[in-house]
C-alpha cells in the first residue's frame, strides 16, 4: 500500500486530518462491533447501516474536495490511484470471517460493515485504506448514478415524443413507446435505489433534481408511457362519438327549424283561407229583410255536379279579389262631385272597374243604392246584385246583364243606367210627371250588372287574366275541344274574343232548369258556347239570377246583344202571357226596338233564363241591344244609351202606375 498523499498547504492539511479523524469516529460510532451488537443483528440491518455510513462519508469528502480547488488531482482520486493495485479480495483474505455476523468474504467488496471494522485504524495510520474502501463502495453508486442520468435522458426523450404524438391527427400512426417505457421504468427503479449522486461522488445539482422530479411526477400523472396526459387521453372512439353527437345536434336543430317554418306557413295559409271568404262590411250592404226568396240569397254559391265541383276545387286556390278588399283605398280615384262616375269612353268596361264604381255610387248616394254579393265564380269573382227602390216593396223586378262573356257592352249599360237613376232621384226629378221617390215607393228593382264576370274577363283580356289554375285549365280544354269538334278554326286569341260561357265552359243561358234534360242542341262538353252544363242550375252564376227573384217578382228583363230587338212570348199562356206581352210592349215603346215572338223551348233550344221564369209564373222578356256581332264596339254605345237610359224608371212606373 502506497503512502497517502497529503496536501502541502497547512490549512488544507489540517482539514484533511480533521476529515480523516471525523470519518473514523463516524464509522466507529455508527457501526458498533459485532461483539457489542450481539448475534441478534441481521445482515439486512448491517447493510442499511453501511449505506448510511457511505452516504455520510461521501458528503464529508465532497466538502473537502471542493476546498482543494488548486490541486491537480482531488484527494479521492489520489487514494484511488495509490491503492488501485490492491484488491478487496486480498484485504478479505487477511481478515478471516469470525462467523458471528454471517457475512461472507465477498461482502467486503460491496461495502459490508465487517469490512469497515477490519480496515479501521484507531491511530489514524490506515486512513488511506479506509478511504479507498469507501471510494470502492461508492463506485457502485457511481454506476447507478450514471443509470439515473440515463433515465433522465430517456425521460426527456419521452416527453418530446409525447408532445409530438399529441399534435398528430387521429389518422396518424401513434409511436410505439413500449421499448422506451420498459427501459425507462427499469432505469427509474435503479436511479431511485442509487440516490441522487453524481459520478464524481457529488450530490445531484438543483437542475438534475428538477428533471428527476419531473420524471417522477410525469410518471405519476400520465400513467403508462404510451398514453397521453390524464384528462387529455386520446380515444378515437370517444372522438367519433363526439363528432356524431355534434352532427346529430345540428340535424335536430335544422329539422326543428324546418318544422317550425312549415308550421308557421300552414298557420298563415289556414288563416288566410279562413279570412279570404269574409267580405268587408263597408263594401257589401245587405238587402232589407222581407223580400221573399231574396231573403235566402246564396253567398258564394258553388252549384252541383261537375260544374259545382270545379268551383269547389277553385275555392282551394286563394286569390286576391277586389271584392274582398277594403275598397276605401280607392276613394282617391273617385271622380269629383258633379262629374259622372261611370265612364263610357271604352267598351272594355272591366269587372274591377265595375266593383269600384259600385262602391263610389254607394258612397255618393248611400240612401239610394245598396249592393249585395249573390255568388262567387270559379275564378273567385263576385256576382253583384244592386238594389234600388224599396226592398220592402210589394213589387219586385229583376234586370240582369252580361250573362254571356262577349256581351259585356250590356254591363256598361247597366252601370250607366244605375248612375242615371241615382242622379235623377237625388235631384228630385220626375219621370212622366211622376217623382222618382213616388214611383219607387213600393217597387224594388234587382239589378245584376255582370252575371258572368269570368266570361267577361276572358273575352276582354284573355286567359292570362284568370287567377286560378282550375279556370285556366278549363278554358284551354274548351279550346281544344272546340277545335277538334270543328266549332272553331281560329287562333286562341281570336277564339277567346267571342267566348260566351263562364270559366267552367258552361253557357249560362243554357243552364237553367227549363227543358234542360231534353236539350241536345249544343256542345256535349265545356265549350265557348252552347254547353248546358253537368246539371240544371249547376253554375253559381245561374243560381244568382234565380235567387234574385222571389214571390213578389212581377217581371224579369234579360239584356242581351246583339240585334236591337225584344224577344218575348216563349210559348207562355194565360196571365203570364198577358203580363209578358204588356211588359214587352212597354219596353218596345220606351226603346224603340221591335218585338219578336219566340216559341217554347224544344230539344234544340232549351235551358234559357226567360223560359225558366215563365215556367215559374213570372213574365220574362229578352232585350237585345246593339248591332252586328259581339263584342259590340264602343262607337255603338250612344245609340244603345239613348234607347235604354230610362228603362229602370219606366219599369218602376209600369208596376206603380200601369
Amino acid at each position: 500500500m502506497g503512502e497517502n498523499k497529503v496536501p502541502d498547504n497547512p490549512q488544507k492539511r489540517d482539514l484533511f486530518a480533521e476529515l480523516s479523524e471525523m470519518s473514523v469516529r463516524e464509522v466507529e460510532s455508527q457501526i458498533p462491533g459485532t461483539a457489542e451488537r450481539g448475534t441478534e443483528e441481521t445482515e439486512e440491518s448491517a447493510q442499511r447501516s453501511w449505506k448510511n455510513t457511505i452516504r455520510t462519508i461521501s458528503q464529508r469528502k465532497t466538502a473537502w474536495t471542493k476546498g482543494a480547488e488548486d490541486t491537480s488531482e482531488s484527494l479521492s482520486d489520489a487514494f484511488i490511484t495509490e491503492e488501485k493495485n490492491q484488491t478487496a479480495e486480498n484485504a478479505v483474505k487477511s481478515e478471516p470471517d469470525s462467523g458471528k455476523s454471517g457475512i461472507s468474504a465477498g461482502s467486503v467488496q460491496t461495502g459490508s460493515p465487517d469490512a469497515v471494522r477490519t480496515k479501521a485504524d484507531p491511530d489514524h495510520s490506515g486512513i488511506g485504506a479506509l478511504e479507498k474502501e469507501l471510494l470502492g463502495a461508492t463506485k457502485n453508486h457511481v454506476e447507478e448514478d450514471a443509470k439515473t442520468i440515463s433515465s433522465l435522458d430517456l425521460e426527456r426523450e419521452l416527453l418530446s415524443v409525447r408532445a409530438e404524438s399529441s399534435s398528430r391527427s387521429e389518422k396518424d400512426a401513434r409511436p410505439d413507446l413500449s421499448g422506451i417505457s420498459l427501459e425507462f421504468e427499469k432505469n427509474n427503479e435503479q436511479s431511485t435505489s442509487a440516490g441522487k449522486v453524481r459520478p464524481n461522488g457529488n450530490v445531484l445539482s438543483d437542475e438534475d433534481t428538477f428533471y428527476a422530479d419531473i420524471a417522477a411526477n410525469d410518471i405519476e400523472t400520465r400513467g403508462p408511457v404510451n398514453e397521453p396526459l390524464r384528462g387529455e387521453r386520446y380515444d378515437p372512439l370517444e372522438e367519433e362519438r363526439e363528432r356524431r353527437e355534434k352532427k346529430d345536434r345540428l340535424i335536430r336543430i335544422i329539422l326543428f327549424s324546418a318544422l317550425m317554418l312549415v308550421a308557421g306557413a300552414l298557420l298563415t295559409y289556414v288563416t288566410f283561407i279562413r279570412d279570404s271568404g269574409k267580405k268587408p262590411a263597408d263594401s257589401v250592404k245587405s238587402a232589407t229583410a222581407g223580400t221573399g226568396k231574396n231573403d235566402s240569397l246564396p253567398s258564394e254559391s258553388s252549384g252541383t255536379g261537375s260544374g259545382g265541383s270545379l268551383t269547389d276545387s277553385a275555392s282551394k286556390e286563394t286569390v286576391e279579389d277586389i271584392s274582398t278588399e277594403d275598397l276605401s283605398v280607392y276613394l282617391s280615384e273617385m271622380p269629383a262631385e258633379g262629374t259622372e262616375i261611370v265612364s263610357t269612353a271604352d267598351a272594355l268596361y272591366s269587372y274591377e272597374q265595375m266593383v269600384k264604381d259600385l262602391y263610389f255610387l254607394t258612397n255618393r248616394y248611400p240612401d239610394i243604392i245598396r249592393t249585395n254579393i249573390a255568388a262567387t265564380t270559379l275564378d273567385q269573382r263576385a256576382v253583384y246584385e244592386v238594389l234600388i227602390g224599396n226592398p220592402d216593396g210589394s213589387m219586385h223586378v229583376v234586370v240582369q246583364y252580361g250573362m254571356r262573356g262577349s256581351e259585356y257592352i250590356t254591363s256598361l249599360l247597366a252601370m250607366r243606367q244605375l248612375e242615371y237613376y241615382c242622379q235623377e232621384r237625388s235631384k228630385g226629378n220626375v219621370y212622366r210627371n211622376h217623382n222618382y221617390k213616388e214611383i219607387f215607393a213600393d217597387v224594388c228593382i234587382h239589378v245584376l250588372p255582370m252575371v258572368n264576370p269570368d266570361g267577361v274577363t276572358i273575352s276582354q283580356f284573355g286567359i292570362d287574366a284568370l287567377r286560378t289554375r282550375a279556370a285556366r285549365d278549363s278554358v284551354k280544354a274548351c279550346y281544344e275541344y272546340d277545335k277538334a269538334a270543328g266549332l272553331t278554326d281560329q287562333s286562341m286569341d281570336a277564339y277567346l274574343l267571342t267566348f260566351g260561357a263562364n270559366a267552367a265552359g258552361v253557357d249560362i243561358s243554357k243552364n237553367f232548369p227549363a227543358g234542360w234534360s231534353r236539350y241536345t242542341g249544343g256542345a256535349v262538353q265545356p265549350s265557348y258556347q252552347g254547353y248546358k252544363g253537368p246539371s240544371a242550375g249547376s253554375e253559381p252564376e245561374t243560381q244568382a239570377v234565380m235567387n234574385a227573384a222571389n214571390d213578389k217578382t212581377k217581371g224579369v228583363v234579360i239584356y242581351r246583344a246583339t240585334g236591337n230587338v225584344i224577344y218575348w212570348d216563349y210559348g207562355s199562356e194565360g196571365t203570364v202571357h198577358e203580363e209578358g206581352q204588356h211588359l214587352a210592349e212597354s219596353l218596345s215603346t220606351r226603346s224603340g226596338y221591335p218585338l219578336t215572338v219566340l216559341p217554347k223551348y224544344d230539344s234544340t233550344d232549351a235551358g234559357g233564363c226567360a223560359d225558366y221564369f215563365i215556367e215559374e209564373g213570372i213574365p220574362a222578356v229578352s232585350l237585345v241591344v246593339g248591332e252586328g256581332t259581339s263584342p259590340v264596339d264602343i262607337s255603338a254605345f250612344p245609340d244603345i244609351w239613348t234607347a235604354n237610359l230610362n228603362i229602370l224608371p219606366m219599369l218602376a212606373n209600369l208596376y206603380t202606375n200601369g
